[in-house]
């Protein structure tokens, strides 16, 4: 049989071929390494906190290859607005404590988009909102030719603490109604009133002989400003308190 001879030009082409076959592979197999979809982290409330930071923390395991992560999270109180922490290169972030549900998920992000993970299903954690203290009543007294007003020596406003400081809860609820008369509370129709129109003197005008009359009191979360509730002037009262406050019920007897 023949031998087959190949001349030295033939062989070089050969070997040319061969070393673009492997280098295609290598590129490849690394650009397969390089754009491979990461692994979508599993994060969980890892620590809340409450006094004196008001914080929650979300942590995760790291994820080969990924360079960063990006976070996305909302809170019950705010539905239409979603925080979004990117470009984190630890695997924990910390944000504001704010009561009710908090959601929030989680993607792995590498060098090319291609690579980057798919976000997380949305987790869900529930933040238990803090209570007030119950209030505690107070005396009437009568002013000659305003009617009866709350003895504001015997009113003690509730107070709360938040980051070290403690502050009074500035406005409460108030209706009035003669015994007689029955509702339940979701059927109120209360006054908000502040602290300083108290002091200053709220007067009711009960007739005289007219029995036994019940005052619902309660504090509230917001601030009332030309008849229109405002959530933001508390600082941390409405974001972190229970809302759902029950009345304290004060007897006079006219």
């Amino acid at each position: 049989m023949a031998k087959l001879r190949l001349s030295k030009k033939a062989i070089a082409i050969i070997i040319v071929v061969a070393v673009i076959v492997v280098a295609v592979g290598c590129f490849g197999a690394t650009y397969g390494i390089l754009h491979r979809k990461l692994k979508t982290p599993d994060a969980k409330v890892v620590s809340v906190i409450a006094e004196p930071s008001y914080t929650i923390e979300i942590g995760w395991k790291k994820v080969s290859g990924a360079k960063t992560y990006t976070v996305e999270y909302k809170y019950e109180l705010y539905p239409d607005v979603v925080h979004t922490a990117s470009g984190l290169a630890d695997t924990s972030l910390t944000i504001k404590m704010i009561k009710g549900n908090l959601q929030f998920r989680i993607k792995s992000v590498g060098d090319y988009a291609s690579n980057t993970s798919d976000f997380s299903e949305w987790q869900n954690y529930k933040v238990e909102p803090l209570t007030l203290d119950a209030f505690r009543g107070f005396n009437f007294k009568l002013v000659e030719g305003e009617g009866y007003q709350i003895d504001m020596d015997t009113f003690y406003p509730i107070t709360y603490v938040y980051k070290g400081n403690t502050y009074a809860v500035n406005y409460y609820e108030i209706d009035a109604l003669n015994a007689d008369e029955l509702r339940g509370e979701d059927e109120l129709q209360p006054q908000a009133v502040s602290l300083t129109q108290l002091t200053n003197g709220l007067s009711f005008k009960l007739p005289s002989g007219s029995g036994v009359w019940n005052f619902y009191v309660r504090p509230v979360l917001y601030v009332e400003v030309n008849g229109v509730k405002d959530y933001t002037q508390a600082e941390g009262l409405y974001e972190l308190y229970d809302e759902n406050i029950s009345y304290t019920v004060v007897q006079l007897i006219v």
